[in-house]
């Protein structure tokens, strides 16, 4: 059959079926009034696109929620009628035609369209505004937005009352945001989730400035569909705005502007850090590719004495001229090392670091260094790890596990978290199992148990984590001794 249209009036149905077929009048129904917008909406098997009428529903538009048990008799009606053995599919979505149908509805009248006609939306506007949804959908309701951020572009999807009500790209400016989410949702309960990335933290700041709720998750913690496949920036916007709906996603601690501020220094002398790494390795290089000096490097490590060595070293002018390009560029480094320690030396004599500065260095193996860059990465404050179970499992150094039934898996430490983070603790747990009886007992027992001293020492930082924990926690100074792990205090 070809498309079939058919107008319904209030008090009376007429259907008028296209191909030949004569009009055929049926029985009057009355419309009462319904009291779900979801009481008849649902799918039904449909035995071919041509031999089904679609009724377009608009769950926010109070006509059709009128119409729905009318709806629901004129299904049974005329897919058990032999003259016309047709089907009523009911479907809720945003179609072009809401508006003309929502109209309609208030005159007396409701369209039904072809399932195989195709729809277009109407040119010159959005399909935000041709159909009004903050007017029948979102006022004064709950609005969940989830934004996936990239370089360019935004690309935002924006869900209520458990359905998607829009999607939309935008460039990634902020004015833009705040201008949509005042002018598209007035008075309405707004909430947005994005994920934590190289943006940082200050789409968060602002947000939050201007009264928006909005939630950072960790990218690895979002849930998803264990067989997808596909992935692209509006199937990740759907899926944080529907995590975020359901209320199931995980939050990152939001640092305030002052830490993140001074823990750039920590950060910045990392990257310092590694580029004195690269030059070493460069200077080896240079050194092997010319075959000379064979034996100036017998080691790994970097002795200060190294670089008078080499200034004395005869070599012809192009090969002397290249070396000390790259002996200005170490000194610069070796200067930029000195003055970022210095500086975060200087930080841990600020009052706001100062008590949880020296609860962490009170810890044998722990320096006033890595004490006031624990303190820059983990902050002053640790009571959002209610045991240090958790502290341990937020630092990567809880074993791993993949096990069912009675199959038992279990592999290595998680390594979640930054990994400089636990290069620091591995490298305080070689020094302070040397310094503490009960850390060299714990170094002991798993060395014998496992017979690997790599296992040991991460069994030990993994211990000297949970005190640190402790130590912060409760604002006390390290003794030696077994110090128990506690449950966080009441609030």
């Amino acid at each position: 059959m070809t498309a079939i249209r058919g107008a319904i009036v209030a008090g009376g149905i007429a259907a008028l079926v296209a191909g030949g077929c004569a009009e055929r009048k049926l029985p009057p129904v009355d419309i009462p009034v319904a009291k779900s917008s979801r009481l008849y909406i649902g799918d039904l098997t449909c035995e071919g696109r041509a031999r089904c009428i679609t009724v377009y529903l608009t769950p926010w538009c109070p006509a059709c929620k009128n119409s729905i048990p009318f709806i629901g008799e004129l299904r049974d009606y005329v897919r058990e009628h032999p003259v016309y053995g047709l089907n009523v599919v009911v479907v809720t979505m945003l179609c072009p035609c809401a508006e003309l149908l929502r109209v309609s509805m208030k005159k007396g009248y409701l369209f039904f369209w072809n399932l195989s006609k195709q729809h277009k939306y109407p040119k010159g506007g959005s399909l935000m505004r041709s159909m009004k949804m903050r007017d029948y959908i979102v006022r004064d309701k709950k609005v969940f937005i989830g934004l996936e951020d990239s370089k360019r572009s935004w690309k935002l999807c924006v869900r209520s009352e458990k359905m998607i009500i829009h999607e939309l790209s935008m460039p990634a400016d902020y004015d833009g945001l705040i201008r949509y989410i005042r002018r598209g949702y007035p008075g309405c309960t707004v909430k947005l989730i994005y994920e934590a990335g190289f943006n940082g933290f200050w789409l968060h700041d602002l947000l939050e400035a201007d009264g928006v709720d909005c939630v950072v998750t960790p990218p690895n913690k979002v849930t998803q569909e264990k067989d997808s496949r596909v992935k692209n920036d509006r199937i990740d916007a759907r899926r944080l705005a529907k995590v975020l709906e359901d209320d199931d996603y995980k939050s990152c601690f939001v640092p305030d502007a002052e830490l993140r501020e001074d823990r750039q220094i920590s950060r910045t002398l990392i990257g310092v850090q590694k580029d004195l790494t690269r030059l070493q390795g460069r200077i080896r290089h240079f050194f092997h590719f010319h075959h000379l000096a064979p034996g100036a490097f017998n080691g790994d490590s970097w002795k200060a004495t190294d670089v008078k060595r080499l200034r004395t070293i005869s070599l012809c002018e192009p090969l002397r001229f290249s070396l000390d390009i790259m002996l200005k560029e170490l000194e610069v480094l070796l200067q930029c090392r000195r003055e970022l320690k210095k500086q975060l030396l200087a930080l841990s004599k600020k009052q706001r670091y100062c008590e949880a500065f020296a609860c962490i260095v009170s810890q044998p193996g722990v320096g006033p260094l890595s004490a006031i860059r624990f303190v820059l990465e983990w902050g002053e404050d640790l009571t959002r790890f209610g045991t240090g179970r958790r502290f341990s499992s937020f630092l990567g150094l809880t074993g791993s596990e993949f096990s069912t039934a009675e199959t038992v898996r279990r592999g290595h430490i998680t390594k979640q978290g930054k990994a400089f983070v636990r290069s620091w603790l591995i490298q305080c747990a070689w020094v302070g199992y040397k310094r503490d009886p009960v850390l060299l007992e714990k170094y002991q027992n798993v060395l014998r148990a496992t017979r690997n001293p790599k296992m040991a020492i991460v069994a030990v930082a993994r211990k000297m984590a949970v005190r640190l924990w402790h130590l912060v926690m409760f604002r006390e100074r390290y003794q030696i001794g077994l110090l128990e792990e506690q449950p966080a205090p009441a609030a």
